[in-house]
């Protein structure tokens, strides 16, 4: 009988032993949650959740370009272009008195050099270009605008007096005006120079030409010179030339040239 209950006790001793290994399995093989991986250096407190949504890229909105700006033309330049079908351009140098037309005569060079615009005789003349060597649109590699030096500051009067003491740097400009354009020039050189026919004896759509010419031009040697290599033009650049008489010379056979070099044209911008 005793032997039997130690029997009894060892049966139930077994079954428990066994229910206990099982649940011990049960614990060891039971799968855990997939663990996010955390990048490298962040705390474990700022770990992301993996059904957490990835924060979204702001997008960079794109400035919208602006647009030019409407040319505002010289006072009165309309009417006299109706008037005046000579005038193809106008021409302005903040600080100076000047502010003219420009014209141009086809078949007759010269027919402005002591003409106003009707016309008529007049010793100041008027400012002009040559047809026989420039365009009326400002595309030759040089553009020469011719006027006289005025005594009284009209036309060319105050080009010298003004160019051959000023500071030659970015707002040293002047501006040339077609119906809704306006090209900016700036100045690179105020310089005296024979009065050789530059345009006859230079072909300046040849790079070589042009380089020699304007390397001349900073190699000047004289008081009334005022230059800025730095701002010069290289070729493939539009160059205008304002060329009137040297004043305070008594021969009347040198010139005073103010250069500038084309830094922006609105019909490019707009195009």
């Amino acid at each position: 009988m005793a032997e039997k209950s130690k029997k009894t006790v060892w049966t139930v001793l077994a079954v428990l032993a066994g229910v206990g290994l099982v649940v011990c399995l049960g614990l060891l093989l039971r799968p855990e949650a997939a663990a996010v991986p955390q990048p490298e250096g962040r705390p474990a407190s700022q770990a992301v959740s993996a059904s957490e949504p990835a924060a979204s890229t702001p997008e960079v909105s794109q400035a919208p370009e602006s647009e030019p700006q409407p040319v505002v033309m010289p006072e009165g330049y309309e009417q006299l272009r109706a008037d005046y079908p000579d005038i193809y351009a106008w021409l302005e140098m903040e600080a100076t008195a000047i502010d003219y037309p420009v014209l141009q005569r086809a078949g007759v060079d010269d027919y402005y050099l002591r003409k106003d615009l009707d016309g008529n005789y007049a010793v100041a003349g008027s400012l002009f270009t040559e047809g026989s060597y420039n365009t009326t649109d400002f595309s030759d590699p040089v553009t020469i605008i011719y006027g006289h030096d005025m005594a009284d500051g009209s036309m060319f009067g105050s080009l010298q007096p003004y160019c051959e003491t000023m500071t030659l740097d970015e707002d040293a400009l002047f501006y040339i005006y077609q119906p809704d354009r306006r090209l900016t020039y700036q100045i690179f050189a105020a310089v005296p120079y024979d009065n050789s026919h530059i345009l006859y004896y230079n072909d300046f759509s040849n790079e070589q030409v042009f380089e020699n010419f304007f390397a001349d031009i900073f190699a000047t040697r004289s008081f009334h010179a005022n230059l800025a290599p730095e701002l010069g033009p290289e070729p493939g650049d539009r160059v205008v030339i304002l060329s009137t008489c040297l004043r305070g010379d008594p021969t009347y056979t040198e010139r005073f040239l103010v250069m500038g070099v084309l830094i922006e044209d609105t019909a490019a911008l707009s195009s």
